[in-house]
């Protein structure tokens, strides 16, 4: 389906790898429809539509992956974002707010930092010690 590089144990010091990624169906047909699921969902593609519809943008001056919500998508995430807190606090969910920051012992602690490292962002040092978003 498609190969990308990685390198060992996330580590740009470490030989690069090769990723490939692939499937296999034992009949022809699941591999046509799902070849076929694919191929709408590369339609629907958030990025793709954001920048269509005038949702959101990116920006490399504030940082990749952090989304600029235009009008338009900024009222539909207000509606979802209302709609979901509606939903949680008539099923007597409480809202509550942690930091977006934590310690990177806290991610280790949690097994997070094992699993996610290479899918989050560098750490950041403040005051000695390492914190990850």
């Amino acid at each position: 389906m498609r190969v990308a590089g990685a390198y060992w144990r996330g580590d740009s010091s470490r030989p690069m790898l090769q990723r490939i990624y692939g499937t296999a169906f034992f009949r022809r047909d699941d591999l046509d429809a799902h070849l076929e699921r694919l191929e709408e969902a590369a339609k629907r593609d958030h990025r793709k539509l954001g920048r269509e519809l005038d949702l959101f943008s990116t920006n490399e001056e504030i940082g990749a992956g952090l989304i600029l919500w235009h009008p338009k998508g900024a009222r539909i995430r207000q509606v979802i974002e209302d709609f979901w807190r509606r939903e949680h606090e008539k099923n007597g969910y409480e809202i509550v707010y942690s930091p977006h920051l934590g310690r990177g012992q806290l991610w280790k602690t949690s097994g997070h930092l094992g699993f996610y490292k290479e899918n989050m962002y560098s750490p950041m040092e403040i005051e000695g010690q390492e914190y990850f978003i």
